[in-house]
């Protein structure tokens, strides 16, 4: 049987996270701001056992898109883009969700 990650209910930050044993499921959720142009590596704030799914969403603005990739136990990579293709150096703000559904 694998370990639990124990997140606090919510950070200092204002991210809140949650893990559930009976399930054996670990769920981050929290909003970043973009740290600048092109991509830029986000760490969590913890470690997941395995790959989480992740989901991001740029939240308070209509008019930038981001984009994730090299998704990990630790972090992943995002950029963002205005709706016209142009990367950005813009402070918008992200949430995302990361999602271990655990297993044996």
């Amino acid at each position: 049987m694998r370990s639990i990650i124990n997140y606090p209910l919510m950070d200092d930050s204002g991210g809140v996270s949650f893990s559930s044993e009976l399930d054996d499921i670990i769920i981050l959720s929290k909003t970043y701001v973009n740290a600048g142009e092109g991509w830029n590596y986000q760490k969590y704030t913890g470690v997941f056992e395995s790959t989480p799914s992740l989901f991001a969403q740029v939240i308070n603005t209509d008019n930038h898109l981001i984009f994730v990739k090299d998704i990990s136990t630790s972090g992943f990579y995002y950029k963002i883009k205005t709706l016209a293709g142009e990367e950005t150096a813009d402070p918008v703000e992200f949430h995302i969700q990361a999602i271990d559904y655990g297993g044996e």
